[in-house]
């Protein structure tokens, strides 16, 4: 439709140059005339009219309405005509006007157009008679003649522009339907063009796809293959794992038993231990009762001094005593023999007191070397008895440390039995673990055998299915340069 549109736009614009151009014409033949004959009233209607129509011309184009034009052209050369009538009256040359601007009114070959030229060309002929100055009689005489041979013409224009109007029409119809089908085809055309284009790429896209997936057939073929030698490493390792298996449960075994026979020998020195703990706590308190008879001996030998001491001075005494006695013995020998016989008898008891006084002294030295001697006996004992409760203090001490390191070796090896009993439940645990690692690597060793003849199975129907890959490859390649060609054909 469009291009329908675009022919009318371009018929109805070479008409109106059409009749520009014969408007121009005319009208400047007449403005020629009229200067000629020195009619410059008429010259300035005349170029009036031109300027008018080029006014008109280029406004109603460059409005995009150019429809207007022949309409205001054809009012134009009416009224200008009429108005030439109503000044300077009429006259026969005028018939000629009248009968150009019906002919000219016919040139769009529209009916509007020619019915308002042919209204005006016919009013214009009755002014023109009306107002006839010196040719009236003979407008009156041709008026009659005048008015059949325009209605005449204007009927066979009419006949001519009825005609040229379904002359177009169906060429219209005709251009309707040349272009429906042109517009059909050529939306077959893109429809097919893009149903082509379409097509091209969704093979392109399954050949893309199939390359695709011949490069993954291929990659899956090797990785089959490696999974495939692989998979006959591993059932090989899980072998010598299950072998490993057998020989870690044997041992684990064996573990157990050693550890129990560790559990009882731990047992035993824990209670060697216990008893160990007790024996020392029955000497610490044997020695702490040493040490308390020691240090009451100690305090005896303290008191045993001090009456020795005492002794040491009573016998100081009794010597001073022996010395008195012994010198109280010789005053009275004096006086005895002072005396003569009278004092005979006092000399024998004075002399008896002195020998009682010599040995008095006599025992007294010896009671005191003998009480010295006792003395530093005493010391060197009370010494002895003090050293003797240093090294019990110490021995008690030592004693009491060693209770506590029994006490700490029968906690740890309570600890440590207690260690032995969860390492034998865990030894046992183990050893059931590596049965079941046993029994498993077993099943997954023959796992492994089946997953590998089904791997070289897979191996065999992934080739098959490349071969079949690269057929479809070939047949898709051939069927897209088919498609191009097509497309090229197409276009």
């Amino acid at each position: 439709m469009e291009a329908i549109s675009q022919l009318k736009l371009k018929d109805l614009l070479n008409k109106n140059k059409l009749m520009l151009v014969t408007f121009s014409i005319s009208a400047t033949l007449a403005l020629l005339y009229t200067l000629v004959m020195k009619e410059f009233n008429k010259s300035a209607i005349y170029g009036i009219e031109i300027v008018l129509a080029f006014l008109l011309y280029f406004g109603f184009t460059k409005m995009k309405k150019p429809v207007l034009f022949p309409f205001s052209i054809v009012i134009v050369l009416g009224l200008s005509t009429n108005l030439s009538i109503l000044l300077f009256g009429g006259n026969v040359s005028l018939l000629g006007v009248i009968f150009f601007m019906a002919v000219m009114a016919s040139v769009q070959l529209n009916r509007r157009i020619f019915s308002l030229g042919f209204i005006l060309g016919l009013i214009t002929m009755i002014t023109n008679n009306l107002f006839a100055d010196s040719h009236k009689d003979a407008l009156n005489a041709m008026f009659a003649s005048s008015i059949i041979g325009y209605v005449l013409m204007g009927s066979l224009l009419y006949v001519v522009i009825h005609l040229a109007t379904k002359q177009f029409q169906s060429v219209i119809s005709f251009l309707t339907v040349a272009e429906e089908e042109a517009v059909f085809k050529e939306q077959q055309r893109v429809t097919l063009e893009t149903d082509v284009k379409q097509i091209i790429s969704s093979i392109t896209t399954v050949n893309d796809q199939i390359q695709t997936n011949l490069s993954a057939q291929e990659e899956m073929k090797i990785a089959i293959v490696e999974v495939s030698a692989g998979s006959q490493t591993q059932s090989e390792q899980i072998s010598e794992i299950a072998e490993n298996a057998h020989e870690s449960l044997i041992m684990m075994q064996n573990m157990g038993q050693v550890t129990s026979v560790l559990s009882e020998e731990a047992n035993q020195a824990n209670s060697v231990a216990t008893d160990g703990q007790q024996r020392f706590a029955i000497l610490s308190q044997e020695m702490k009762e040493l040490q308390q008879v020691i240090s009451a001996l100690s305090s005896n030998f303290e008191n045993l001094t001090k009456k020795i001491e005492e002794t040491n001075l009573y016998a100081g005494n009794i010597k001073e005593i022996t010395d008195q006695t012994n010198l109280l013995a010789l005053n009275a020998s004096i006086e005895a023999a002072r005396a003569g016989d009278a004092g005979r008898g006092f000399s024998v008891v004075a002399e008896e007191i002195r020998k009682l006084a010599e040995t008095t002294k006599l025992t007294t030295e010896k009671i005191t070397k003998n009480l010295s001697e006792v003395n530093s006996s005493n010391a060197d004992t009370m010494e002895i008895v003090m050293l003797s409760s240093k090294k019990l203090q110490e021995s008690v001490e030592s004693t009491n440390e060693v209770s506590d390191y029994f006490q700490k070796l029968g906690q740890t090896l309570d600890t440590l039995n207690t260690t032995f009993k969860e390492f034998e439940s865990l030894s046992s645990s183990v050893e059931k673990q590596s049965t079941n690692v046993e029994t498993s690597t077993s099943e997954l060793a023959a796992i492994i055998e089946e997953a590998s003849a089904s791997l070289e199975e897979m191996s065999a129907t992934i080739e098959s299915l490349n071969q079949d890959s690269h057929k479809i490859a070939t047949i898709i390649s051939e069927t897209t340069i088919a498609a191009e060609n097509i497309e090229k054909n197409l276009s």
